[in-house]
């Protein structure tokens, strides 16, 4: 064994060593690092590229079905009564509308009970609505207050759409609600108490009625105070309306819409022109790699050619109105 100490020579030895180390590791750590920092900086480019190419495609699918410049405006001259909106109509034109009858749910109300806890017999009952649908709830003697019958029916895995409440009116007077979920004379509800022996017995508290609008003199009638069929894809709203109240509808061609459409798709096609570039250009991080060249030449290629769903009348981007340049940025 040899071992060096340094005594006698007045050399350092375990400090030449160290240096003769740490001189030997500089170059390829240095080469490391710098290749890191490389690699970090292309993950981050091509992170910006996903990024951009994300918000493009957003952008593009709004004006990429065939229907998507048959943007219409719907406008309520009463809009704060009758509502109006569009759900992608093709109708043009306009229509004057009044409200005749507005929909409402069928309720329905025992006679009075001295309170809400007290037992009241044993038994079935039997509930049903005009559709022909129906359940039944069977109450025990001892289970069988007011509490209990409308926990038993909003409980019911068979209740078609009935919600039962207790109303107190006073003290000593509390009344068992039956109301239909559904507007409309559809909904209408038939108790049959006959299976339940102490006699209870309902009455109306509200009619079931279906709404009713006139439309340029002819009379429309629907179960719910919501109209979305009497022209294709426009939706109209009168539960604000009281009986009377009119409007003029109209529907538009929006151009402002469309416009906004364009203008989303331009500025994100040019933000991602923008970062190809950035990334791209002399020095930069995706310098001379073939991806972004091959991202850009597609992207221009497409822009330039003819949508295969498109709309016969607006079959390239030009004839909507959008420039293509390799020099100037895309415009509308």
């Amino acid at each position: 064994m040899i071992r060096l100490t340094g005594t006698g020579s007045g050399l350092d030895i375990n400090s030449l060593v160290d240096g003769l180390v740490a001189a030997s590791r500089t170059a390829p750590e240095s080469r490391i690092n710098t290749k890191q920092s490389d690699v970090s900086s292309e993950i981050s480019a091509l992170g910006r590229v996903k990024s951009a190419l994300s918000a493009l495609q957003t952008a593009s699918e709004t004006i990429s079905e065939a229907d998507a410049f048959n943007v219409a405006k719907i406008t309520s001259s009463n809009s704060d009564s009758i509502e109006a909106t569009d759900g992608g109509s093709d109708y043009r034109g306009s229509f004057n509308l009044e409200v005749l009858a507005k929909a409402q749910a069928h309720k329905l109300r025992s006679d009075s009970f001295s309170d809400a806890t007290t037992d009241n017999g044993a038994g079935d009952i039997t509930l049903s609505n005009a559709k022909g649908e129906s359940f039944s709830i069977t109450l025990a003697s001892d289970a069988s207050s007011l509490d209990e019958m409308a926990e038993a029916i909003n409980t019911s895995s068979d209740n078609f759409g009935v919600q039962a409440n207790v109303l107190k009116v006073d003290d000593g007077d509390y009344r068992l609600v039956l109301s239909a979920t559904d507007t409309g004379t559809d909904a209408a509800l038939t108790l049959d108490v006959s299976g339940f022996d102490s006699g209870i017995a309902f009455s109306e508290m509200a009619a079931a009625q279906d709404a009713r609008v006139n439309v340029d003199g002819i009379t429309v009638t629907r179960s719910s105070n919501t109209f979305d069929d009497i022209f294709p894809n426009i939706d109209i709203n009168i539960n604000n309306a009281v009986v009377g109240d009119s409007t003029l509808i109209q529907a538009q061609g929006d151009s402002d819409a469309v416009e906004e459409r364009l203008n989303t798709f331009v500025n994100a096609y040019n933000s991602f022109r923008d970062v190809i570039d950035s990334v791209s250009g002399s020095g930069a991080a995706l310098n001379g790699d073939g991806l972004t060249r091959q991202l850009a030449s597609q992207m221009r290629q497409l822009l330039a050619g003819t949508g295969a769903e498109a709309n016969p009348s607006y079959q390239t981007a030009y004839s909507v109105g959008i420039e293509i340049d390799r020099s100037q940025p895309t415009a509308f």
